[in-house]
């Protein structure tokens, strides 16, 4: 069994990075399509974002369960052939985000056992024995349909955002449901 785990959503808080950069209250956010939320452009909502460069990325805060979730990671998928996890991240198409993102898992000391993939294709790693974590609803739809199983982590932007309160728990029970 292989974990992909998302990182802005779950490990990095880019919504309240990116507010704050918008000037924009954090409850305003009701999709992870800020753009569309906020009713602006994309290149209008990623303008600041590529400005800042690698310091937006490098600088984004941990969440206060980020140790944690990765503590269940690494106590759940324990590193053989078969059975790790790692990073799978959208990246934008600037290349300061990657190395943004490399440099903000070094400074926060998280150390995937197989090297962070940078895909927008989430669902092109979709296996019967593959689950992915993520925050946004269609990645998670999109991954299931391709086969694999999809945790959708509870945010306030998405569909569990009532379970968002304690979202390791959720992902610990979700992942006793699938028999893991």
């Amino acid at each position: 069994m292989k974990c992909l785990v998302d990182m802005d959503g779950l490990l990095t808080d880019f919504v309240s990075a990116a507010c704050k950069l918008h000037k924009k209250p954090f409850s305003s956010v009701t999709d992870s399509r800020m753009d569309i939320t906020w009713r602006m452009s994309t290149d209008e909502f990623w303008e600041p974002i590529f400005a800042d460069g690698v310091s937006f990325w490098e600088g984004l805060n941990p969440y206060s369960w980020t140790t944690e979730l990765v503590a269940l990671l690494v106590d759940k998928f324990r590193l053989s052939d078969d059975h790790c996890w790692t990073i799978c991240t959208s990246p934008t198409q600037q290349p300061e985000c990657k190395t943004g993102k490399l440099a903000w898992l070094k400074k926060h000391n998280i150390k995937p056992p197989i090297p962070p993939l940078f895909k927008k294709d989430k669902a092109r790693y979709a296996t019967r024995d593959t689950i992915l974590i993520d925050d946004t609803e269609r990645v998670i739809d999109q991954f299931i349909i391709a086969g694999g199983i999809g945790i959708l982590f509870p945010a306030p932007w998405n569909r569990y955002g009532g379970f968002s309160s304690d979202p390791v728990a959720w992902v610990r029970e979700s992942l006793d449901m699938i028999g893991y």
